[in-house]
């Protein structure tokens, strides 16, 4: 029989909703056992020989049915007694929905917690019983993950390189945490998990337990999942109608339009000084020519038109509204005006454009520009993670050194790190003005007045005009 272990019921039941499976799952540890029923992916009702979560319990203790009513019918199982409950009228319909819906989520809830035990899967077995609970199985999932012990997840997310994906269209935002929803937004490419971590601000084993949560959840997209189910029980894939050549060529425009637009705008190949009845008018030209329902025959290219289409409804809903798009057009504006101040980041002997690619010296470059733009705009808690990654992505860089000490000493949270990292920029580029200045402002702070003098004077030896050195060594006291 499978492990838990090895396949937690947490990665079975997002298997299960993602393949639309039925069936009935088994679980077992010590002398504790549990069976979830699971219809089209989703689960839909849940048993226990648990003594603390059987529904007669819960009505007990609750005062909703006497035990003595209850005496006769408590070899039932839990579905049968309901059942029985509603056909006795000793319990209305609607109180028996709830108090069925609150033992099958308690149960789900523990078994998704289980780190040990066996389960066994039966695609054949199907409920007998007629109360049916539905569940929330997305938001079930996410705030489960936030209990589970972070050693456990960690052996769920093991290799560092794994290309972490945001989703098309992420569901339940409402649902996420402050923490959650930072580091979702972080993610706004594809990128390796090392890098999520890195950007998260978090703890690894926190960031690991959030990342694996939202891709629990479906938020964001996992390069690949373990599968515990044989091939045998995964519903087999219709045959796909392949494209003509018109029409790859047509789609492909499409999606390089799609896929490759930096806003909404471009998304649906409108400009910005656009008029209503031209949003409107771009929006209804896109949804005749490739809307997915198009599309459901072929499934080689459906799921790809599904995501495209997702972001064109988005883009049209945001700019149709005034409100959103004076906000959103605000966002472009801001979002320029740090692209416009990422550019004026020092650069290195070879310098590397805006854009990351996937060399990772590309992608510490970008992140060292974003940092910076957020830096020089006060924003020192978003440039933290993004210096963060350069720094440790290309520990060689002076720069990337120098400027992730100065974002930390300025974050007034770790000064002795920022003094760690200044120093060692110093030893890469000992004859850069700046970073004495820099190393020169945090003794200062610090009240390190004999520190502060001597690297503000070696930085105005390296540099007799630097202004902001010469205002400093006056507020400093003489020797």
């Amino acid at each position: 029989m499978p492990q838990v272990s090895e396949f937690p019921f947490a990665e079975l039941l997002r298997e299960f909703g993602e393949h639309g499976t039925s069936g009935a799952v088994r679980f077992e540890r010590k002398r504790a056992r549990a069976v979830v029923y699971v219809d089209s992916g989703q689960p839909v009702f849940a048993a226990s020989n648990i003594k603390e979560l059987r529904l007669s319990e819960y009505l007990t203790k609750r005062g909703l049915v006497s035990a003595e009513a209850l005496t006769p019918l408590r070899r039932l199982s839990d579905g049968s007694l309901a059942s029985e409950l509603s056909r006795q009228n000793l319990l209305g319909t609607r109180a028996i929905s709830q108090a069925s819906a609150a033992v099958v989520n308690d149960i789900l809830r523990v078994l998704l917690l289980w780190t040990e035990g066996s389960w066994e899967y039966d695609e054949r077995a199907r409920l007998a019983d007629s109360f049916i609970t539905p569940i929330d199985t997305a938001t079930l999932l996410l705030t489960t993950v936030r209990k589970m012990e972070p050693s456990f997840v960690a052996t769920r997310l093991t290799n560092p390189e794994e290309i972490i994906t945001p989703s098309s269209e992420p569901s339940m935002l409402n649902a996420l945490s402050t923490i959650e929803g930072f580091v979702l937004s972080r993610l706004d490419q594809p990128m390796q998990l090392r890098e999520l971590v890195l950007l998260s601000g978090q703890a690894e084993g926190a960031a690991i337990r959030i990342i694996y949560g939202l891709a629990l959840a479906g938020c964001i997209q996992r390069e690949s999942w373990p599968s515990a189910l044989k091939p045998s029980q995964k519903p087999r894939k219709q045959p796909t109608l392949p494209p003509t050549d018109t029409e790859k060529e047509d789609l492909q425009r499409f999606f390089e339009q799609v896929e490759g637009a930096e806003s909404y705008y471009q998304v649906l190949d409108a400009t910005v000084t656009a008029t209503l009845d031209e949003i409107k008018q771009a929006y209804y030209g896109l949804a005749r020519r490739y809307h997915p329902d198009r599309f459901h025959r072929n499934l080689q290219v459906h799921s790809r038109v599904e995501s495209a289409f997702a972001r064109i409804t988005q883009a049209y809903e945001t700019l149709v509204d005034p409100t959103q798009r004076g906000q959103y057009d605000a966002r472009l504006a801001a979002k320029e005006r740090a692209r416009a101040m990422a550019e004026t980041a020092p650069k290195g002997p070879e310098a590397i454009t805006y854009e990351a690619t996937v060399r990772p010296e590309a992608s510490a470059e970008a992140n060292f520009k974003e940092g910076f733009a957020a830096l020089k705009m006060g924003q020192v808690s978003q440039a933290l993670p993004h210096l963060a990654v350069a720094a440790q992505s290309s520990p060689h860089e002076a720069r990337y050194r120098a400027y992730y000490g100065r974002a930390l000493a300025l974050s007034g949270k770790a000064q002795r790190t920022a003094e760690v990292e200044l120093q060692e920029a110093i030893r890469l580029d000992p004859d850069n003005p700046a970073y004495h200045f820099m190393l020169a402002q945090l003794y200062y702070e610090l009240r390190f007045m004999k520190r502060a003098r001597a690297e503000a004077v070696r930085a105005l030896e390296l540099d007799p005009k630097y202004a902001e050195a010469k205002a400093l060594l006056r507020k400093l006291p003489a020797s």
